[in-house]
């Protein structure tokens, strides 16, 4: 409990050590105005320290919600133990702001079962990580619904079923969407453009068909894109040339088709174009053999044709086996300074450097 006692001083009797610069580091003149400014100085430290000593106090949504979560799983969490409810922060994998989980970290822990809807009602989290782990089932609609959640790696599990469709219409402020190595299957979220803050998108190795969503090209801040390892089809779109942020782009393994687009111009920052893979036919677009900021090409075991002429100022890596132009581009290469790793022939004896073919 504490006590506060308040003296009221004339102007001209404040004692000195209450004006020592342990109390005030500048100098007052015993104006009228200055008894007020004396009380309300102890009064603001009074509270500021009593509130310093306040008891943790949980909130039941997100305790309500984490417990869920754990009950679902086939697989304890060690330190997760509801007889310490009150301090679930203290938790392994779970960042507060105050008493609002905002961080829930569990990759690598070979956790098994499924996700409960309970964890949608983290309301306040931001960062959700539970890559590389076991998880089976479907993703429950809910949770592609936190309105703020800014990272989402389910990335390297078991999961299967759908990515919803309507995600984008609460995911505004999600940049990192993770959803590599497991059994998705259908198409990809047509609204996918209403993510709009979203940098980095990685839905690689599912069973993922269909062509690519146009709004995916509405994505202005889309850094990364990797979408190898599925059965999406149909040419290219030339919308691709949009993504003027691209800095990696990967659709190698799919059933592609057509002509590559000549869209590279646009893509003025792209360092990685993998295409290996794919039902590719036609000559190289001029834009791409022209490009000044690409570094690693692979465009293997696809159809191409017709006579290639690099401008490789930046260049460091070409794969193109299995196709039929690469005698003419292998005389191309001759000024390409930069170049490390070349494979152009139909087997690994065709190889300069160390890259992979």
């Amino acid at each position: 409990m504490f006590v506060l006692y308040v003296r009221y001083f004339s102007n001209t009797e404040i004692p000195n050590h209450l004006l020592s610069p342990f109390f005030f580091p500048f100098s007052l003149r015993y104006q009228m105005g200055f008894r007020s400014l004396f009380l309300s100085t102890i009064l603001i430290a009074f509270i500021s320290f009593g509130s310093t000593t306040q008891n943790f106090t949980s909130s039941p949504n997100d305790l309500k919600a984490l417990i869920g979560f754990s009950r679902c799983l086939e697989s304890a969490i060690p330190d997760w133990n509801s007889s310490t409810s009150s301090d679930y922060c203290t938790w392994s994998g779970v960042t507060c702001v105050g008493t609002r989980v905002v961080r829930l970290e569990l990759g690598s822990t070979q956790l098994t079962g499924k996700i409960c809807e309970s964890l949608a009602c983290l309301d306040q989290l931001r960062v959700l990580k539970l890559s590389k782990n076991l998880f089976t089932g479907s993703l429950p609609h809910s949770l592609f619904h936190l309105p703020n959640l800014e990272i989402m790696d389910f990335s390297n599990n078991q999961f299967e079923g759908s990515i919803d469709t309507t995600m984008c219409s609460s995911f505004t402020q999600l940049r990192v969407f993770k959803l590599s190595s497991n059994y998705f299957s259908g198409e990809i979220p047509r609204n996918l453009g209403d993510c709009s803050s979203l940098q980095h998108l990685s839905i690689n190795k599912n069973n993922l068909s269909g062509s690519l969503p146009e709004s995916i090209f509405l994505l202005q801040n889309l850094n990364e894109l990797y979408l190898q390892d599925n059965k999406l089809s149909r040419p290219l779109s030339e919308g691709v040339g949009k993504l003027s942020n691209l800095l990696e782009f990967d659709i190698s393994n799919n059933e592609f088709s057509g002509i590559l687009p000549n869209i590279f111009g646009g893509l003025t920052r792209l360092k990685v174009f993998y295409a290996g893979s794919n039902r590719f036919t036609g000559p190289l677009p001029a834009s791409l053999v022209n490009s000044v900021s690409l570094q690693m090409l692979n465009l293997k075991i696809n159809s191409l044709a017709g006579s290639v002429n690099f401008n490789c100022s930046a260049l460091k890596n070409i794969v193109l086996i299995n196709n039929q132009s690469n005698c003419s581009v292998l005389f191309s290469l001759m000024n390409c300074l930069r170049l490390e790793g070349i494979c152009l022939g139909s087997s690994d004896h065709f190889n300069y450097g160390e890259t992979t073919c």
